[in-house]
């Protein structure tokens, strides 16, 4: 069996994209964007995410290659890897938002109903942390 390891979170975030990290297990995710409007941590989203499997990387690059359907293809991608949530809030209705999802990622009509921002993070720190170059040079930058 491999030997475990404690990292303090630190040296783990460093290590983030650089080293291999296992497609089998999940790690939880707020975009940025909630700190950066202050909006408080009961209201912060939580995503719990899995990273892209090496066919999914291939995938997302040949989408970002080819001009056709491109966004369709990187929603459906980044769909699987969304295995669960908290704290999602329907803004409208004031009511939180169930996830519902199985082992092949988060229902597609759920998921289409999450911001376009926070469909954007997600993907981008995924492609980070799966290893893939910047998404700058993938063609996704701002």
């Amino acid at each position: 069996m491999a030997e475990k390891v404690y990292l303090d979170e630190e040296t783990k975030k460093q290590l983030m994209g650089l080293a291999p990290f296992s497609a089998e297990v999940t790690f939880e995710f707020t975009p940025s964007t909630y700190e950066k409007r202050g909006v408080k941590s009961d209201f912060r989203p939580v995503f719990s995410l899995r990273v892209f499997t090496k066919a999914e990387q291939d995938s997302v690059i040949a989408a970002l290659n080819d001009d056709v359907n491109t966004g369709k293809k990187l929603f459906e991608i980044t769909r699987k890897v969304v295995m669960g949530w908290r704290n999602v809030l329907d803004i409208g209705s004031l009511e939180m938002i169930e996830f519902k999802g199985d082992k092949s990622g988060c229902d597609e009509n759920l998921f289409g109903r999450i911001s376009q921002v926070d469909r954007s993070e997600i993907f981008a720190h995924l492609s980070f942390v799966s290893g893939l170059r910047k998404v700058e040079t993938l063609g996704l930058g701002s």
